[in-house]
């Protein structure tokens, strides 16, 4: 019988017997794990005592999502942890739910008939809204890459129901102002220096700004005529230094890069940041390295210790995004661009504003 326990209150180990024998289910197995919740990480431990249902019966199944996976990869040019996210939604939540019918739906072409009672059953399973929506968007689009191989009819729809309690929260707790991190940076240490100059006036994820490297910025005239450059110095902005966003540290990976989640050169709005990272980058030494040394995890956890109190180095992004949607004069579209954002929609989510608090007034006093 297979057994688990949760380190540090996210990290699962997973123990399983393989002929008469304990052993531990290598991590790359079951990294995917990692913060979900319990009756989900107890379905997949599970399923190791005893035969896979889905993979028993289904290996065309398996081989499906395998294609998928790999479509994701080499196509769509996905980052390994989010293709190791869907397929496992796939895997853990969408395929059971058709083997569980009476009888077994192993052909992608009767699920049309059962596809609106998926949220139902994973209200049952008590999944997290997040976690719904998760396997429904997975379903979506293993769906629409079954019609286009011809796996299934091209002019047959599936109909799912948007999970409950989905709200589009606001990213941003607080707003965080250039002048606090210039201030923050001319204070801190020279690689939480430049994490914080990097991240917020290029507005970088966490994963890209622990990854670029010295030969991957562009200044003064060689970074003038980039578009982004360009965008900025037609709004008033700084436009001479830029970073082109090429790949993205990864856990998942020996070489610890990846593919970013969207690719591009991207500019440096502030004038005064842009120098001071040109000299804390010229004070690095040259080479392949990353600017920042050591893992995601440990520059996470030491940012979170001697960082800019109350944002993380995702607030960072989300902080410079916002300043710039509301503070300057860039527009949604110029705005979109430089986030790398797919959709406007995602951009705008950035633009709104944080929960503030007053300080409660009954006189009313304008003067005051």
């Amino acid at each position: 019988m297979a057994f688990w326990k949760r380190y540090e209150g996210r990290r699962v180990r997973v123990w399983a017997f393989k002929e008469g024998r304990q052993v531990s289910v290598p991590r790359k197995e079951t990294r995917h794990l990692d913060g979900q919740p319990d009756d989900v990480v107890q379905r997949y431990v599970d399923s190791l005592g005893e035969p896979k249902l889905v993979r028993q019966t289904t290996e065309s199944l398996e081989r499906l999502v395998e294609g998928w996976g790999e479509h994701l990869t080499r196509r769509r040019k996905l980052n390994p942890e989010t293709v190791r996210q869907r397929t496992n939604s796939l895997r853990f939540t969408v395929l059971p739910f058709f083997m569980e019918q009476d009888p077994p739906l192993s052909d992608p072409n009767h699920w049309p008939f059962r596809t609106i009672r998926l949220l139902d059953y994973m209200e049952r399973l008590g999944l997290s809204p997040n976690l719904q929506q998760r396997a429904t968007q997975a379903l979506r689009g293993f769906w629409e890459w079954l019609r286009d191989e011809n796996v299934v009819d091209a002019n047959v729809a599936i109909r799912t129901r948007t999970p409950k309690g989905i709200a589009a929260p606001t990213p941003l707790q607080y707003a965080v102002t250039p002048e606090q991190v210039l201030a923050f940076a001319g204070r801190a240490a020279p690689d939480l220096a430049f994490m914080a100059l990097a991240g917020y006036f290029f507005s970088l994820r966490p994963q890209e700004l622990l990854a670029v490297t010295k030969a991957d910025f562009r200044a003064g005239s060689a970074a003038t005529g980039l578009e982004c450059c360009k965008v900025f110095a037609r709004f008033g902005l700084f436009g001479r230094l830029a970073v082109d966003v090429n790949k993205q540290n990864s856990k998942s990976l020996k070489s610890q890069t990846a593919p970013p989640k969207s690719k591009g050169y991207v500019g440096c709005f502030n004038g005064e940041a842009a120098r001071r990272i040109v000299e804390l980058i010229k004070a690095r030494p040259g080479g392949p390295e990353p600017l920042v040394p050591f893992s995601v995890d440990y520059n996470m956890k030491r940012w979170a210790r001697e960082g800019i109190p109350g944002a993380t180095l995702k607030d960072l992004r989300r902080a410079s995004l916002y300043w710039l949607g509301h503070h300057t004069s860039v527009g949604l579209v110029e705005l979109q661009s430089h986030a790398r954002h797919a959709k406007a929609d995602t951009t705008q989510l950035y633009l709104r504003r944080p929960a503030e608090v007053a300080p409660a007034d009954m006189e009313l006093d304008l003067d005051a």
